[in-house]
């Protein structure tokens, strides 16, 4: 499928036009060209609003604003990668974070070997159809004998039962105490066993003989049945119970291998094995193995096991089998093909890096089963040695779908089938298209990336330092797979450690180096020789612990722009704060997001509608400060990137000269480091990791003397163009001519040429790296046959980029294949649907069509869907079992649209359902014309709207503002409803010659007779204290004999306070002392249908719903409510008179246009 997208403007976009085909599609340009503006602000963005819209069905709560592009076709369901999926969560492991861990559940529960509690005897608890499954694969290998077992280790003489059996049997079928059976008397005082032979069975034996010997042995009465078979002797049972001992115990599910042990709260003291599992599932073994002992396993060790196993054969009673092992293959398949093979399936997710929980990611959207989905990746090479990249990319070639990824990597680059290529610059002097068509001509383009990846161009390496001469050595480092190895590191120089994924790289540096030089100890090595440094971990963790964390906070500069917004508007610095009660939205509490509860869906975060993300409330965002004739509000400030905020603050004589100073070494701090397109408001969880770790180093600029300081730096390079590592060589340089000793973990080739010093290790990953191949000046590392950086440095000019899209066999299906599809009534069902067109499905009543479509069809596309997702995203949703269906193939995502679905909303209209009203807030907001509300002049629009006649402001209101969901901009006393429920006690007393509880009140349910007149509800014990108070009995007083202020009291309430007293169906009781609100204070505004009251005009807005200020805008003449009353017939009449040439803004456009 084509994506076309036409006048995308987001951010820096300049209006650009692209298509997005089939294949591998790689965007490049450099940083801050506008790469995730287009990938992610536009395309993602765009296909996850419309999918979401699908489920909102026009409600507010969940709409997310358009991206800013003309329009989009095309665009179906996406599924993104980025950079920020670090799990700090202690308890997730590879194989939870993988969706690997409730197989494996599956697995030991329903496959693994239990062992008696109390006897030792192994058993395997098995339904029949498993039974059947197990016993066929058995006598596969080798003839075998099913025994009944009747009789274990019990005293007498057993003549009854012996007497039946030999009725039944013939003798030589009947075993005592493991010999044929010879008629004779038993002594009574001796233990005694008792067996049958039910069947011997062969490899050629068929599926029913086996079904009828389990059957005949469940007919004795027998929970399981011996199996003998080349010596050996298992059991296998139908009910948790050991045929040895006759010891019951519990029955084992998946949830109990995810459950800690209740005596040692899952810290591992003797009742579970040291396992920390319930004991119970500490005790079932699969292959030998406890599930401990597999997940302690690499992905590569483990493969193995699976792929050698034998298991039931899939066509015996059911296919569970066959799906579970499928399933556990495909996702170590994916995790291997991802370069995850050397990791532990127990290994926690937090002490993955940010590459590798990116490449779990990866690994999940690898095991997708949908077609028709768009793939957005955001440098799937974060983390990837060049040899893994090469190994990585043809992995993408099986997704099903477009597959657009952001990259800096050359090869990556170059393996793509079509390029896109932004810039030339970053901020205002980016954001146009530069390049589209393959590899091949984008490296013959005289463009920043066209220069660096042809080779033409270079990074400029700093000039040569001298040789070291003191060294920091690290002696027999063992932790984990380093093997022994001395390492010394040169101080005052930069190093560099290189090698493969997974040969030790983070283990050496983090855990060894880093971790002995805290604790001033040997930590994972025998010992530390020379001068101690401190070190400092500059690591791609974000900035802060939340989205209210910004560059701006973190560096400090917030406080600075916060004193000088308070000195010039005369409000509290709290003021601008958005983590401060005085700043902050009211609604998203000044996050700036609100989280939405989907059904079906992970839950999701949205833009606050009320500040439309801008965190504040609209009293701090209507102070603007001028800056150079630019009036911005504090949350516009926060827009502006770093180099766009140097000149406007240190330009500014207002500033105090202190803070001009201190601004100015925070900014030019984070422009040196290649941030000078970052905008100072962006949320820290939005951050990639290259771009927060840079945050972190500029703090180290600008210090004197940093010659006691080791500066550890885990892939500095992530995120920057070729260009744009030449300034980072350049602040490292900076920093080691400072004095500072800087390790630096990487795989970019440029960053390795300007280091001092190599070590490389290697050569393989997990328990074929760890040894130190190299150490030493660079160019030594060429000559190493053995390591494989050394290779890629000698081959790194002969990657050749594609000059035409790849082959790739079309994975989108024109058809739904469905077969043998057997929920609830239907019969092994075989069905085709045809895509793009309308089918329909029809039957009888009961006949099965709900259970095709939704049972089958919608269950499985969403079971699907989440699978796709990582376990994060699908924590908190209900994931159902797969369909009971053979198979589905050609599925996509599916949505659904039933007559179930509600409307109903006090705001609701038909302008919010079909979004009507949305697209004429926008075209308000940007070509409105306003009155002045003092002296009904029109208004001039500039940054805000001025009367020329009489001097009045007022400022420029957004599409938000034209919306009476809105609270900023609904009606004060309607609340945006338009309407007031005014009370009609008429509709509540029908019948006043009868008493409250005793038929005067209308009650057409509970409430309000069951509520007020029933014992143990509160509402009867607060009448109970009315009628106290005025002196009748709501059981037997009429109503018409009431005084007056009784009535008036019971209907609208009494302000005086009273004691109530409380009773509850335990016969507790409590007394509080508080008012009485009044039946009508209970109704309140809820009581829409007017059962009670009688809806009647806002008397101020007029039904208008909206503020006056909002009202007083006017679009062709009219405002905003009088075309929501207009027929669709008349609006598109007064539509089609406005120009939509007349404002050139492409939002508006759009808008006009829908």
């Amino acid at each position: 499928m084509t994506i076309r997208v036409l006048g995308a403007s987001e951010h820096n976009l300049q209006g650009i036009d692209i298509d997005l085909g089939d294949g591998l599609t790689v965007v490049t340009g450099v940083s801050g060209s506008g790469k995730t503006s287009l990938v992610f602000d536009t395309v993602y963005h765009e296909a996850r609003r419309r999918f979401l819209e699908v489920f909102s069905l026009g409600s507010s709560a969940t709409r997310l604003s358009p991206a800013n592009v003309l329009f989009i076709t095309g665009l179906g369901p996406a599924n993104a990668v980025g950079q920020n999926l670090l799990n700090n969560n202690p308890l997730s492991t590879l194989a939870s974070a993988s969706g690997l861990h409730p197989f494996l559940r599956l697995l030991y529960a329903h496959y693994g070997e239990r062992a008696c509690p109390r006897c030792g005897k192994e058993i395997s608890v098995l339904s029949e159809d498993e039974i059947v499954e197990q016993l066929a694969l058995l006598a596969r290998r080798d003839p075998l004998t099913v025994l009944a077992p009747l009789v274990r280790g019990a005293r007498g003489s057993h003549r009854t039962l012996l007497d039946l059996l030999t009725d039944e049997f013939a003798s030589e079928l009947i075993f005592v105490d493991g010999h044929p059976w010879v008629p004779h008397s038993l002594d009574p005082l001796a233990p005694h066993d008792v067996e049958v032979e039910m069947a011997r069975l062969s490899d050629s034996v068929s599926v029913g003989r086996i079904r009828q010997a389990v059957q005949k042995t469940e007919f004795l009465g027998t929970y399981g049945l011996i199996v003998r078979q080349s010596g050996r002797e298992s059991t296998l049972s139908r009910a948790p119970v050991c045929i040895a001992c006759g010891t019951w115990f519990g029955d084992l599910r998946p949830v109990h291998f995810h459950t800690p042990c209740p005596h040692c709260a899952g810290d591992g003291c003797e009742r579970c094995g040291e396992t920390g599992l319930y004991p119970e599932a500490a005790a079932v073994r699969w292959h030998g193995l406890r599930l401990p002992d597999l997940l302690a396993y690499s992905v590569e060790e483990v493969r193995p096991l699976f792929e050698e196993a034998e298991w039931p054969v899939a066509d015996v009673g059911t296919s569970g089998a066959a799906r579970l092992r499928s399933e556990i293959a495909r996702r170590l398949e994916a995790l291997a093909r991802v370069g995850l093979g050397y990791i532990a399936l127990d290994r926690p997710s937090p002490t993955l890096s940010r590459g590798e929980a990116q490449r779990v990611r990866l690994a999940i959207a690898l095991t997708s089963r949908l077609e028709d989905m768009l793939h957005v990746l955001d440098e799937p090479t974060i983390g990837q040695h060049p040899a893994d990249v090469a190994r990585l990319l043809p992995a993408f070639r099986e997704l099903a779908g477009p597959v657009v990824y952001v990259e800096h990597d050359r090869m990556a680059a170059a393996m793509a089938d079509e390029a896109i290529d932004l810039g030339p610059g970053a901020g205002s002097e980016g954001g146009r298209l530069l390049f589209s068509g393959t590899p091949a001509d984008l490296w013959k383009q005289d463009s920043p990336t066209g220069r660096y990846f042809s080779l033409r161009e270079r990074v400029t390496v700093p000039r040569a330092r001298p040789k070291p001469k003191e060294f920091l050595t690290v002696r027999g480092a063992h932790l984990r797979n380093l093997q022994g190895i001395d390492v010394p590191i040169p101080l005052g120089r930069l190093t560099v450690i290189t090698g493969v994924s997974g040969s030790g790289k983070s283990t050496f540096v983090e855990d060894v180096l880093v971790a002995s030089l805290s604790a001033q100890e040997p930590l994972g090595c025998r010992a530390i020789e020379g001068t101690q440094l401190k070190p400092v971990l500059v690591d791609q963790k974000p900035i802060g612990r939340n989205p209210r964390s910004n560059p701006a906070t973190y560096t400090k500069l917030s406080d600075i722009v916060r004193d000088y917004y308070s000195s010039v508007t005369g409000l509290s610095a709290s003021h601008f704060s958005f983590n401060r009660p005085e700043g902050a939205c009211p609604t998203c509490k000044g996050i700036g997001a609100i989280e939405i509860h989907m059904r079906y869906l992970p839950s999701t975060w949205i833009p606050c509608a009320d500040c439309e993300g801008q965190r504040f409330s609209d009293e701090v965002l209507s102070a603007r400060v001028d800056f150079r004739g630019r009036r911005l509000s504090i949350a516009d400030f926060y827009e502006l990137s770093v180099a766009e905020a140097v000149p406007l603050l240190l330009e500014n004589g207002r500033l105090p000269e202190e803070s001009r100073q201190a601004a100015k070494r925070i900014l030019e701090a984070l422009r040196d480091v290649g941030l000078g397109y970052l905008h100072l408001g962006q949320a820290s969880p939005t951050l990639s990791g290259g771009e927060a770790q840079r945050v972190k180093l500029a703090k180290y600029l600008g210090r004197r003397s940093l010659a006691k300081q080791l500066l550890v730096l885990d892939e500095p390079s992530t995120g920057l163009h070729p260009q744009d590592i030449a300034g980072l060589l350049v602040v490292l340089d900076r920093l080691v001519r400072a004095g500072a000793t800087i390790v630096v973990v990487e795989h970019n080739t440029d960053v390795m040429r300007a280091a001092d010093w190599i070590v490389d290790l290697g050569p393989g990953a997990g328990p074929k790296g760890g040894q130190m191949l190299y150490v030493g000046p660079l160019d030594g590392l060429s000559k190493v046959e053995s390591s494989i950086t050394g290779r890629a440095l000698r081959e790194e000019a002969s990657v050749r980029p594609n000059s035409r899209p790849a082959s790739r066999e079309p994975q989108r299906a024109d058809h739904i294949v469905v077969r043998g599809a057997s929920a609830n009534n239907l019969r092994d069902i075989d069905v085709d649907f045809p895509k793009g067109a309308l089918t329909v499905v029809t039957g009888v009543s009961g006949s099965g069509k709900s259970s095709l479509v939704h049972d089958v069809l919608e269950a499985e596309a969403r079971r699907r869907f989440l699978e796709s997702l990582s376990l994060y995203e699908r924590q908190g949703t209900q994931e159902g079992p797969e369909a009971p269906v053979e198979s589905v193939s050609g599925l996509g995502v599916a949505i659904t649209v039933g007559p179930e679905r509600s409307l109903f909303g006090r705001r609701a209209t038909v302008g919010t359902a079909t979004e009507i009203s949305h697209h004429l807030a926008v075209l308000f907001a940007l070509w409105g014309e306003r009155a002045c509300l003092q002296c009904g002049a029109p208004m001039q629009r500039g940054e805000e709207w001025r009367c020329p006649a009489c001097g009045a402001t007022a400022p420029i209101a957004r599409a938000r503002h034209f919306s009476p969901s809105n609270y900023a901009a609904a009606c004060l006393h309607c609340h945006g409803v338009g309407t007031l429920q005014e009370p009609r006690p008429e509709k509540l007393i029908v019948q006043p010659e009868k008493p409250l509880c005793d038929g005067a009140m209308y009650s057409p349910g509970f409430f309000p007779k069951g509520y007020l007149c029933q014992p143990f509800n509160g509402g009867y014990d607060m009448v109970r204290a009315v009628a106290a108070r005025y002196g009748f009995d709501p059981a037997t007083t009429p109503w018409n004999e009431m005084t007056p202020e009784a009535q008036h009291a019971f209907l609208f309430g009494d302000p005086k306070p009273m004691r109530v007293t409380y009773r509850n169906r335990k016969g507790q009781t409590y007394i509080r002392t508080q008012t009485y609100p009044g039946f009508y204070g209970w109704v309140r505004d809820w009581d829409v249908g007017g059962t009670y009251t009688d809806a009647v005009p806002c008397p101020e807005c007029h039904g208008a719903r909206l503020r006056p200020e909002y009202l007083a805008v006017a679009l062709a003449g009219y405002n905003i409510h009088e075309l929501s009353e207009m027929s669709l017939r008349e609006l598109a009449q007064v539509l089609q008179t406005i120009t939509p040439s007349q404002s050139g803004v492409a939002v508006a456009d759009a808008s006009l246009e829908t």
